[in-house]
């Protein structure tokens, strides 16, 4: 009798066993009953590359019908090792590196590359192409308790840098790169791979585009010691020819691809992106900012004083701003104009509200903002006071050039975050107010374009306002000086 019930509790504790196993517990209770830890040592391959790190999960199946993960511990790269609970019955072990723990076992696989590639979060080009590259393996063969199998690469991959070697899309927050390939090459689907064999079946559901969505963790740097990127997996390519689309906050970028060599499985092309550079750019917006100078009706705010056009400054084309934005800069359109015939930077009883910081506000989306402004400061003996960098912008004292001048630049900054500010000083102002900017903008990091000394290249109409000659020549010099805030 106590035989009999001694083997009842032994049925109902193994049952229980049975039901208690999951996923996150890999233990096996086959009709032996016995369970053993097999170390596996792990080889790529592919030597330049780490394809695992420690504590990564490796997906792994046996002979005996198991299929679950082991954590990774690195050896000697590109050596690894993981300890894998298997079934005494087990003679054989497959492992598989790609991000994937494969539910069944029945001597084949499904992998799957995803059409969508998200971008882990604040990770490098490398890491994002870690967790989906896929490798397996042949058989290892149990040895007791260990065994060593080599992984083969199934899959290929994209390093796709992106950085800017102007500054027109430096600080622009990418949301996500599209790489898609010019002809029917197959770059995602899923693909079977035979465990005995270790070849690779038909690629199925197979498509041309790839999309890495970089949920806002990248920004755009300037120079390449800057560039950051994604990494995006394909199946190997004899040849790859395509385009790869990068949209930012302010727009998308288009970039032609061609890799005549193609891809062979286990190898990573890098590829570089210069946002100067692009074969299709979004419209740069710009916002103008100044007195007279800048002005023509129609094109300024409502209630706004105009002074052009004037003398042979008949049309806006003839405008400095106008040649600038719309013949010079090859991707530009305007923003707003805020600028007013007669005002100051600093504030003016003639004109109250109307001053460059006042009137700081008025753009909408800016990409550019040029500041063309001092004139009638210059012209009216504004007093310059002192420079101040460090008071609230509420202490700033809008009455002195100076400090003025550093308000605006700090309103348009904490405004219009990422926008390329650009200084024009004016052939007309004096030594103290033109040296003043020059200081302003050298502070601040900003282009300052100087026309003091270009009197005799800028013909005027009247006082200090350029002919239709003088506004070609600055429009000429603006660009050739600012041309990397430009683009």
């Amino acid at each position: 009798m106590g035989r009999y019930c001694f083997m009842i509790a032994l049925l109902l504790f193994t049952a229980a066993m049975q039901i208690s196993c999951t996923d996150e517990e890999p233990a096996f209770v086959t009709p032996t009953g016995v369970t053993r830890n097999a170390v596996v040592e792990i080889i790529s391959s592919s030597s330049d590359y780490r394809w695992w790190l420690n504590g990564t999960a490796v997906s792994y199946a046996t002979d005996a019908g198991e299929a679950s993960e082991g954590e990774v511990s690195m050896i000697d790269w590109p050596s690894a090792s993981a300890v894998l609970a298997v079934d005494e019955a087990a003679g054989s072990v497959w492992c598989f590196r790609c991000g994937y723990a494969p539910q069944s076992f029945s001597g084949t696989l499904t992998f799957s590359v995803l059409a969508v590639q998200d971008k882990t979060d604040a990770g490098t080009a490398e890491e994002d192409m870690h967790d989906r590259m896929l490798f397996f393996s042949t058989a290892g063969k149990l040895s007791g308790k260990s065994a060593s199998v080599n992984l083969m690469p199934v899959t290929a991959g994209l390093k796709i840098m992106i950085y800017d070697s102007g500054y027109s899309s430096v600080g622009e927050t990418v949301r996500k790169v599209t790489f898609t390939a010019d002809g029917d090459e197959i770059l995602t689907g899923n693909i079977e791979a035979d465990l005995l064999t270790g070849k690779t079946g038909v690629v199925s559901d197979g498509g041309s585009v790839v999309e890495a969505a970089t949920d806002g963790v990248l920004t755009v740097g300037h120079g390449t010691e800057n560039a950051s990127g994604v990494g995006i997996v394909i199946f190997p390519q004899a040849s790859l020819a395509g385009k790869i689309s990068v949209e930012t906050d302010r727009g998308v970028y288009e970039f032609a691809v061609d890799v005549p060599s193609g891809l062979s499985a286990g190898t990573v092309e890098e590829i570089l992106l210069d946002m100067s550079e692009p074969l299709v750019h979004p419209l740069r917006r710009v916002g103008i900012l100044g007195d007279s100078i800048s002005t023509f009706s129609g094109y300024i705010a409502s209630g706004y004083g105009p002074y052009y056009p004037k003398g042979d400054v008949s049309t806006v084309k003839d405008t400095y701003w106008y040649k600038l934005i719309y013949d010079k800069m090859p991707h530009a359109t305007l923003d707003v104009n805020s600028s007013y015939a007669g005002t100051r930077v600093t504030t003016d009883p003639k004109y109250p509200g109307y001053d460059f910081v006042s009137r700081c506000l008025d753009f909408k989306d800016p990409d550019v903002i040029i500041i063309h402004g001092g004139t009638n400061d210059s012209n009216n003996g504004v007093i310059l006071g002192s420079y101040d960098y460090d008071s609230d912008i509420e202490s700033l004292n809008p009455d002195y050039f100076r400090q003025a001048y550093i308000k605006l630049i700090r309103i348009i900054r904490d405004k219009y975050e990422g926008a390329n500010i650009i200084c024009v000083i004016g052939d007309r102002l004096g030594s103290g107010y033109a040296s003043s900017i020059m200081e302003i903008a050298g502070h601040f990091g900003l282009p300052c374009v100087n026309f003091q000394n270009d009197g005799e290249n800028i013909p005027k109409v009247s006082g200090s306002h350029p002919t239709a000659a003088g506004f070609d020549y600055m429009a000429g010099k603006i660009y050739s000086e600012a041309e990397e805030y430009l683009q």
